[in-house]
């Protein structure tokens, strides 16, 4: 593998436009990557990895190199690794065959298919397994790069959605049962009079809670913990 220094890169550093996270909202439940993710290329032909190396950190995004699909699945860095671009046809093991193999182990990537005359077909049945795009050579340079920039771009918030979800569960978790049913109700746009009337008890107490809610979810803006208990809602009723 050969790894150029990471420099940073605004593509790849900040959500896709028109997309909304936490971040747009007034507060952000977690703070965006430190560190900008790097495309892989995994090609046996040394002179196509240097080629594709040196225009793509033209651009400042990082870049790692691999001989073959063996040697990038040993070492490569999946928490840094935003796209892959990979030549259908290596000795052993084969773009395609990469593809199922990380499929298998159900680590999703954007993926960039670069094939030769004659490779459409195999190209096509890559997309259909959910490649991200695929190239003919010789590759147009500014088509691919921005193919990379959207990739990078969609990773990188798809991550952030990710992580922000995470850490709204970690907050979640630490509410009572009791903070999680008047959560609830407020989500439903209840007041605190209507909650404490419902729970058959005091207002004071429904404040109490909410205040408890807005210390441990470290957040004062009930809409934004409106909007993800949504979310959560969503995701949740998606895994049953």
């Amino acid at each position: 593998m050969t790894s150029r220094a990471p420099t940073q890169n605004s593509f790849s550093s900040a959500p896709s436009a028109g997309k909304k996270s936490l971040s747009d909202s007034s507060i952000s439940i977690i703070k965006a990557p430190p560190e900008p993710l790097m495309v892989c290329i995994v090609d046996n032909e040394a002179a196509i990895r240097d080629s594709l190396a040196f225009l793509i950190e033209s651009e400042q995004i990082p870049v790692a190199t691999y001989a073959s699909a063996r040697e990038f699945l040993d070492t490569w860095d999946i928490t840094r690794t935003g796209c892959l671009v990979v030549d259908i046809r290596m000795p052993g093991m084969s773009g395609l065959e990469l593809q199922m193999e990380l499929t298998k182990r159900n680590m999703k990537v954007p993926m960039i298919i670069i094939t030769g005359f004659g490779d459409v077909q195999l190209a096509v049945q890559a997309m259909k397994r959910g490649a991200f795009d695929f190239f003919e050579k010789p590759i147009h340079h500014e088509l691919l790069l921005e193919r990379l920039h959207q990739a990078l771009a969609q990773e990188t918030a798809a991550r952030q959605e990710t992580a922000e979800k995470q850490e709204f569960q970690r907050r979640y978790d630490l509410l009572s049962p009791k903070e999680r049913e008047v959560l609830d109700h407020v989500v439903e746009g209840e007041t605190s009079q209507e909650i404490a009337t419902l729970l058959k008890c005091a207002p004071k107490t429904v404040e109490v809670h909410r205040s408890n809610i807005y210390t441990k979810m470290r957040c004062k803006n009930i809409a934004v913990i409106v909007r993800m208990m949504m979310l959560k809602r969503i995701a949740d009723s998606g895994s049953e």
